[in-house]
């Protein structure tokens, strides 16, 4: 056999021919129906758990904004998010909204410079817009 006829499993990390492979798929035939078949049995099972994940939120005790738990790291990598990190890093203080109403049930904030309104957790990419603003 030759080796650049063999791949690596990614589930069970054996090596085997690429004819037991469907397509470019990292896992191998068997390791797939293994995997359909543990769904079909333990579909409810799954379902809940996937629910429960999704209910879980915290606050954000930079931007001050809930945040659903298996969103967190998307919106610690985010721009608004790195935006209120420096200035918390640099002791500075933090560009306030100009006003803060009810729309439609939701808090949100007035930019009355660029007149616009937003939702809280788009305030620190905003706030980033008007720093690159100024700068050019």
């Amino acid at each position: 056999m030759e080796k650049s006829n063999i791949r690596t499993c990614s589930r069970c990390n054996k090596e085997k021919h690429v004819d037991e492979f469907r397509g470019k798929n990292r896992n191998c035939n068997e390791c797939c129906e293994r995997r359909k078949i543990y769904y079909e049995n333990n579909h409810e099972k799954i379902k809940e758990k996937r629910d429960m994940v999704r209910q879980e939120s915290y606050t954000c005790s930079l931007c001050n904004i809930d945040i659903k738990k298996f969103r967190q790291t998307i919106h610690e990598k985010s721009v608004g998010h790195q935006y209120f990190l420096q200035q918390s890093e640099k002791n500075e203080e933090v560009r306030k909204p100009d006003k803060i109403g009810i729309l439609d049930g939701k808090t949100t904030y007035y930019c009355l410079s660029c007149k616009c309104c937003m939702l809280p957790n788009a305030w620190g990419a905003h706030c980033m817009y008007h720093i690159n603003k100024l700068e050019k």
